[in-house]
């Protein structure tokens, strides 16, 4: 019998410094709408103590977890994550390698770094941080390294959407599918072009329409281009 697919639940730094960097709003829309997706599909997840902390900034990101996101933070105010938030800390007090201050921060009930790692623990969820395992580290408590003591699998976010087959490539086959049913039905085109690149380009928007055979789907929508730069071709 196979094993049952984890669900991956996302802490704080990963909207974070998407939203910051590398997936800006302004330019990496496709990934928050997939987040959106997957979490309608429960293959993610994050919990209320993240949204929280979201919601203490101003910026497009609060807007787009309050908007569209809202429903997938889930709860962790149950026993079992209580419990398990119970452990973590007492565990994180124990451990002499770490400062006052890295296990007070830790600890710190506002913090959502122990209450992710508890909802992870309690429900076989795979963390995905964007911390790396630093067993030297004194002045912070990685999350990697609590996930490594107590058995919690975790990744990065690219990891994530390598394992839920995310691909940008996939959201612009849909822009270019639209863009060719725009140009099709756009009556200079019916005056101007042949039946030879009507017919042409109506079979290049059938196969975009199928989800497999990208290279080829990419291929003709470069002919497309070719054309379009060079009409008397």
């Amino acid at each position: 019998m196979p094993e049952p697919e984890l669900t991956y639940v996302i802490e704080a730094n990963i909207f974070m410094q998407a939203a910051r960097t590398y997936y800006s709003f302004d330019f990496a829309q496709p990934f928050w709408d997939a987040l959106v997706e997957f979490g309608n599909e429960n293959k993610i997840v994050s919990i209320d103590k993240v949204f929280q902390e979201i919601k203490e900034g101003d910026d497009l990101l609060k807007e787009w977890a309050i908007k569209e996101f809202a429903n997938y933070f889930d709860t962790t105010e149950t026993s079992s994550i209580v419990q398990c938030y119970a452990d973590l800390v007492q565990w994180a007090d124990s451990q002499s390698q770490y400062t006052r201050i890295a296990k007070d921060e830790f600890m710190d009930e506002s913090n959502a770094d122990a209450w992710v790692l508890a909802y992870a623990k309690v429900n076989n969820c795979m963390l995905v941080t964007s911390e790396i395992a630093n067993l030297d580290s004194k002045k912070r408590i990685p999350i990697p390294n609590v996930c490594e003591a107590f058995g919690i699998p975790y990744c990065d976010t690219f990891t994530m959407l390598k394992d839920l087959n995310f691909f940008f490539k996939k959201v612009l086959l849909k822009v270019c599918n639209f863009q060719l049913t725009s140009f099709l039905n756009n009556n200079n085109f019916n005056k101007n072009a042949s039946g030879f690149w009507r017919h042409f380009l109506l079979r290049i928007k059938l196969v975009i329409s199928f989800p497999w055979q990208y290279n080829l789907q990419f291929l003709f929508l470069l002919l497309f281009l070719i054309w379009l730069n060079h009409p008397s071709a």
